[in-house]
Parts: C-alpha cells; sequence; structure tokens
C-alpha cells in the first residue's frame, strides 16, 4: 500500500496545516496517495517521499520554483533529522520528482506517476473541482481578483498547449477528457 512513514507524517503536518494553506494542505498529499491506492498504482519509497514533501514549502507569493525547490531541501532537513536513513541516490531522486513538479515536465520516468496524481484534480467531477478553485483563490488572497484571473488564465492556458496534460497512459486514457473539459469550462466561466 501506498502509505506515508509515521516519522514524516510527524515532520510534515506543522507544515501543511499553515494557515494560509485552503488546497495546497494535507488533504491534496491524501488525496495523491488515495488515487495511487484506488488505481493500484504502485509507488516507490522515493515517489511516495517526494509526494509527502512536493508542497511542504508553499508560500503563493513567491514564484519561480521557490516553493518546489524549498521543498527539495526540507527532504534534506528531515533525513538529517533522522539519521540520514535516505541514501544519496535515493536523495536525488526524490528532490528530482519535487523539482519536476514546477511546470509539470518530467525529466525522469519515476516522476511521472506523481505528476499525473499531482495533476489528477483537474479531472474531477466540476462541482469539486470548483470547490478546489475557490480553495487556491483564498491562498491567493492578497492578489486582485483581476490579477488572479489573468494568472488563472495564463496557467489554464500554459496547460492546454501541451499534446497531453498526464504523463502515463493511465491517466491519459482516464482522466485527460474529465480534466481538458474542467479547463475548457473554467476558462469559458473566466471569459478567457
Amino acid at each position: 500500500m501506498n502509505k506515508i512513514d509515521k516519522q514524516v507524517r510527524e515532520f510534515i503536518i506543522p507544515y501543511y496545516k499553515e494557515t494560509h494553506r485552503f488546497y495546497h494542505n494535507l488533504d491534496h498529499i491524501n488525496d495523491m496517495l488515495e488515487v495511487a491506492y484506488t488505481h493500484n498504482i504502485m509507488l516507490s519509497q522515493e515517489q511516495i517521499f517526494a509526494i509527502a514533501f512536493h508542497d511542504i514549502v508553499y508560500l503563493p507569493w513567491m514564484t519561480n520554483g521557490f516553493n518546489e525547490t524549498q521543498s527539495a531541501q526540507m527532504v534534506h532537513q528531515f533525513n538529517y533529522m533522522h539519521g540520514n536513513n535516505i541514501g544519496s541516490s535515493s536523495m536525488e531522486l526524490i528532490q528530482q520528482i519535487i523539482i519536476d513538479t514546477i511546470d509539470h515536465r518530467a525529466t525522469i520516468e519515476e516522476s511521472k506517476p506523481v505528476l499525473d496524481l499531482d495533476l489528477h484534480s483537474l479531472a474531477i467531477e466540476p462541482n469539486l473541482f470548483n470547490k478546489h478553485t475557490e480553495n487556491i483563490r483564498k491562498e491567493y488572497c492578497f492578489v486582485s481578483d483581476k490579477n488572479f484571473r489573468a494568472g488563472r488564465i495564463a496557467f489554464l492556458k500554459g496547460l492546454q498547449t501541451r499534446k497531453y496534460l498526464f504523463s502515463t497512459g493511465y491517466f491519459r486514457y482516464v482522466c485527460e477528457k474529465y480534466a481538458q473539459d474542467n479547463i475548457k469550462r473554467e476558462l469559458k466561466r473566466l471569459n478567457a
């Protein structure tokens, strides 16, 4: 089963419970693991670590990969605090998967299922998709409606330029159409 180790869970919980998080919280991590479990997607220990840590640093006002880079560094901090049990090759793999979440483009095979699980929330039923959008808006409460709208449009249109949103055949087959439909509907709602 795809499960987060108790030490990891205890380490990450305070970060994911920060008060400015409404979408990028522990529910997001649990949802990713639940989707993997439900669809029999077996994850390596490194992939589970990457899922657990990929949003551990989340400051919505920071850009250009700051959050992902800092999240990747947090794996080092955890490892140091817990006896350096993660070997260097595993550490590099975990960090690369996290770095690949910056633009959701896999540079290594191991990133593909993690990125697909992260983007899975684009392919959910419309009411839940709308709720996630509302929660992301709350995380960007410091941004004007006009600027949030522009940023959201740019993000969604950027996704539309890809041949596929999902990296693995399974997610392309199961989720691609639903995600594309949600993106089109959201862009229409935003008058884009």
